[in-house]
């Protein structure tokens, strides 16, 4: 079961690969596998996962059944597919010596340093792990899980700031790689000022929240300098192993011409086989690495296929209307596609159900402004990383709070409303004026 499993997990990606770099168009069959890997893969699904599989088999049938040319299955192929490779990828880092080791930096850090530390190391293991940085640190702050509350504040504030730098910066990450693919004009390099400029203000915000809760007696850890040397070293092998895929990205965009979405997938999937094999000398983890991920990915694939599927039955003049109501708003336009994505995490939308419910509209807003869409575009990117880290229904905070026992809905709105009113005033600002500017 296991071989058939990774069959088909490793020859859908494939196929979703070569309809990704060529015009031939091998969506279906690769749909098809993933499909067949869901059902084989049903004891090892989480009830989320199975509910989504569930209602997509059912929305399936009924749409195939009065008008199959509704399906984009190769938009929820490729998503499927690189969110597999990315699970690949994650197992591949897990075993790394040098990412135990900047783990190890990360809980030697003395208090004073602590936010700087954890959340640059987070967002830097977030490159690779996703989700599953969230798990690794937390993991290796475990002690501090019946620590005063005092103590775990600053530290899961830290994690969360540092893990929405990743969405934010990452020209690899799901955000970029999920929008940029179904925006074909979309390209990072006009966005990198909005973006660092977002992300410097979510940084600031955390650290700020974080200083409010800081416990200040607490003790601070003295290392020797043999065991600084060390981690410093392990530091930079690690930091310049999960930065290879976003080196490569760039590289093939500039190099060959490819899309965004492209690069990221075409650099992760040959990360995923290149760190087993020539790096650990391991390459059975890329055997179990392709189904790693494939709760993640039946959940997001999902959302991505049942989205497309809603935004396919609006009303024909929905876009057009909305997109009108963005150009009359001017420079609050990427404001107002903000707020979308904020509201929609605290009623609890999932960012990618915010995208796809959108993205019709930007895509007809891009189409008539051209250029002047870059700060609409940035702020589906930023809106995508703050859904995610301000709702306590978003999966990140769910992940943290469970680590360190405080509910989730108390982290997000009680013990973050600082993070949460600085983060979204001051991103909004960045994104008006800079749609001012344009």
């Amino acid at each position: 079961m296991e071989v058939l499993r990774f069959g088909l997990a490793f020859g859908g990606v494939l196929l979703a690969l070569i309809s990704s770099l060529t015009s031939i168009d091998a969506s279906l069959y690769s749909f098809m596998m993933f499909a067949a890997l869901v059902v084989f893969s049903l004891r090892n699904l989480n009830r989320m996962a199975l509910s989504f599989a569930g209602i997509c088999a059912m929305a399936t049938v009924f749409v195939f059944w009065f008008d199959e040319a509704k399906i984009d299955l190769r938009a929820s192929a490729f998503i499927f597919a690189f969110l597999l490779v990315s699970g690949s990828l994650r197992v591949a880092a897990s075993s790394e010596p040098t990412v135990q080791g900047l783990g190890q930096t990360l809980a030697n850090t003395p208090q004073r340093h602590q936010f700087t530390a954890i959340s640059l190391g987070t967002g830097l293991l977030a490159l690779v792990l996703l989700n599953g940085a969230l798990q690794f640190v937390t993991g290796i702050f475990s002690s501090k899980s019946n620590a005063p509350l005092s103590q775990r504040l600053p530290i899961m504030r830290a994690i969360i700031a540092g893990f929405a730098l990743n969405p934010i910066l990452s020209p690899i990450a799901i955000p970029f790689v999920v929008t940029s693919s179904m925006l074909p004009a979309m390209s990072w390099a006009p966005l990198a000022p909005f973006l660092f400029a977002c992300a410097i203000v979510v940084w600031v915000s955390g650290a700020f929240q974080a200083r409010a809760t800081n416990d200040r007696n607490g003790d601070v850890i003295d290392e020797t300098a043999s065991s600084e040397s060390a981690s410093f070293q392990r530091l930079v092998v690690a930091t310049l192993l999960v930065l290879a895929p976003i080196a490569a990205t760039i590289l093939l965009i500039f190099t060959l011409g490819l899309r965004p979405g492209q690069a990221a997938f075409t650099s992760i999937f040959l990360s995923s086989l290149i760190w087993p094999v020539f790096r650990l000398r391991q390459p059975r983890l890329i055997y179990s690495g392709y189904t790693v991920a494939i709760n993640e990915a039946t959940v997001v694939g999902g959302s991505i296929f049942l989205g497309l599927l809603l935004v396919s039955y609006l009303p024909s003049g929905f876009s057009e209307t909305a997109a009108q109501f963005l150009l009359t708003s001017g420079a609050a336009a990427p404001v107002a596609i903000f707020a979308f994505f904020v509201i929609g995490g605290l009623l609890g939308l999932q960012p990618s159900i915010c995208f796809l419910l959108i993205y019709a509209v930007v895509l007809s807003y891009a189409n008539t402004v051209g250029a002047a869409a870059v700060p609409v575009m940035a702020s589906m990117i930023v809106g995508w990383a703050i859904n995610s880290i301000v709702s306590p229904f978003g999966v990140p905070v769910m992940i943290v709070s469970g680590a360190f026992r405080v509910r989730s809905y108390e982290f997000a709105y009680r013990h973050g409303f600082q993070f949460l009113v600085f983060s979204v005033v001051g991103c909004s600002a960045v994104l008006f004026l800079g749609a001012m500017l344009l």
